[in-house]
């Protein structure tokens, strides 16, 4: 049984009963999700895997060359709002992905902030984009370790009828 919820909590929930987030889990990239477990908060939605492009919603850019990988997709769409993450590589430099994506997402009209690290052998890049008129928010996340051929790319992405 779960403990008693305020009613003002209670409320907030029926409007935000999950969320989803990318973090760091021991320095790797990780999609972290919490949702309400009370049936009565939780919408109704269509979750489905997302191992392709045509799952995205078309305003998302896909990196020329990308490879998509076959695991660690999912899009769930409630009513006109939209969630979800696509993750492939590419043989591309960190920075030139990034800049690829900082470049689109700010001529579409999106507010971007990018972030640059490296830690040891591996070099990360993460780009986070917000159009508020429209939206719509995607985080885009390239990690490259020396020791691999190919750099991990990783778009979490968001919509909400604004």
């Amino acid at each position: 049984m779960f403990p008693q919820i305020p009613p003002d909590v209670a409320a907030a929930k029926k409007t935000f009963p999950w969320c989803i987030a990318l973090g760091l889990v021991l320095g790797w990239p990780a999609l972290l999700i919490a949702a309400d477990p009370t049936p009565e908060a939780m919408p109704s939605a269509t979750v489905s895997s997302a191992t392709g492009a045509d799952k995205l919603p078309a305003w998302i850019p896909i990196y020329p060359g990308w490879t998509l990988t076959s695991d660690g997709g999912f899009h769930v769409k409630s009513g006109e709002d939209a969630t979800g993450s696509i993750a492939g590589t590419t043989k591309d430099a960190v920075t030139k992905v990034s800049g690829y994506y900082k470049d689109t997402l700010e001529k579409a009209g999106f507010k971007c902030t990018e972030t640059n690290t490296r830690v040891g052998a591996v070099e990360m890049s993460s780009v986070s984009a917000k159009n508020e008129s429209l939206g719509q928010e995607i985080t885009v996340s390239i990690q490259k370790d020396q020791a691999r051929p190919d750099a991990q790319v990783t778009l979490v992405y968001q919509s909400k009828k604004p």
